[in-house]
């Protein structure tokens, strides 16, 4: 059962609730302030729809139980209320307009056209009745009246608010829920799932717009790339699952490593990227320490591993294949030389 459905039934739920306590006040009122005894026969069968309604909790019998709701409303609670209770000065519109809302939000597709259509085509009826046959709708003195509408309006008031708060709250529980699902999809798209990194697609992104927008020769920004050392091997050797943890141990050492100032992804496979915004003198101090840590806390398996390293100014001239090139030849060169080194171009 999905929760679209839970929900509809939870909120039917109330509005047989309601419908019970309303017609238990509504009998109460009608006997205290002396209204014949017949004008009753509404409110009770109103009460027995609603119990019989309420504790069918299988789905096919709720479906038949919700279109005898509403037919009982429609075709007979509203004319003999309305012929019996004073024609159009009694409370019939107010429980018709919380009627309306009920059967849009709880039927669909033509039983809905079909019951509002009814209920508009029956409070026409009435009146058109009323307007020609007034002997024909029980007429009440203004004392009576005015007690009627001492209980009904409260009633109808109180009926509405819990009606439309119980629709208010689940819009904005939707609403939440759409909110963290976009969140988690927004998420999903930009970031690494092993490392919580940004991904290759969001780093593109980030490089076209620094290379488009930002003045590099006023502001040092640096791009660098790094891989780990003989990676193929160590997962031939222990496996692709220690291999995602190194990578999940790096990605969390570049984090502490360059928290400000920088941008941090992971460039695919075991490669990572970083744009980082400053002195060059501070940025060799925080290679040193990446290739330090790299080696320190990766040491799970009492494995040597190690990164190298290639970074490069970003030039204005620069496009993205320029800047690319120049910093994978770095990285080349480090790989070279010997590796677990960094190298500047």
């Amino acid at each position: 059962m999905n929760n679209d459905y839970k929900l509809e039934n939870k909120i039917f739920d109330i509005i047989l609730i309601i419908s019970i306590v309303l017609s238990i006040f509504s009998m109460i009122g009608n006997i205290l302030f002396k209204f014949p005894l017949n004008v009753n026969i509404k409110w009770i069968g109103f009460i027995l729809i609603s119990l019989i309604t309420y504790i069918k909790k299988n789905d096919e019998e709720r479906k038949i139980g919700k279109i005898l709701y509403f037919s009982f409303l429609i075709f007979f609670m509203i004319p003999y209320g309305w012929f019996n209770s004073g024609g159009a000065a009694n409370n019939t519109m107010g429980y018709a307009f919380l009627l309306l809302i009920a059967i849009t939000y709880l039927v669909y597709g033509k039983t809905r056209i079909f019951f509002i259509t009814s209920l508009i085509a029956m409070l026409t009826i009435l009146h058109i009745i009323s307007y020609y046959y007034p002997s024909l709708v029980a007429i009440y003195d203004s004392k009576s009246q005015f007690y009627d509408r001492l209980i009904q309006i409260p009633l109808t008031f109180i009926g509405t608010y819990l009606l439309v708060k119980k629709f208010s709250d689940a819009y904005r529980n939707e609403k939440e829920k759409l909110e963290k699902t976009n969140n988690k999809l927004k998420f999903y798209a930009n970031k690494d799932t092993i490392t919580g990194l940004y991904n290759r697609r969001f780093l593109d992104q980030k490089l076209k717009l620094i290379i488009n927008n930002a003045d590099c020769e006023k502001k040092e920004i640096y791009s660098i790339i790094y891989d780990i050392d003989n990676f193929k091997k160590i997962n031939d050797n222990y496996g692709h699952d220690y291999g995602d943890l190194i990578i999940k141990e790096i990605g969390n050492i570049t984090k502490n490593i360059f928290k400000e100032d920088s941008f941090n992804a992971r460039w695919g496979g075991d490669e990572f990227y970083t744009i980082y915004f400053g002195e060059k003198e501070k940025l060799i101090k925080k290679l040193e320490m990446l290739k330090k840590e790299v080696q320190e806390k990766t040491n799970i398996k009492s494995i040597k591993i190690t990164i190298s390293i290639g970074y490069t100014r970003i030039k204005n001239v620069d496009t993205i294949e320029s800047l690319l090139k120049r910093i994978d030849k770095a990285l080349y060169t480090s790989k070279k030389a010997g590796k677990n080194q960094y190298t500047y171009l």
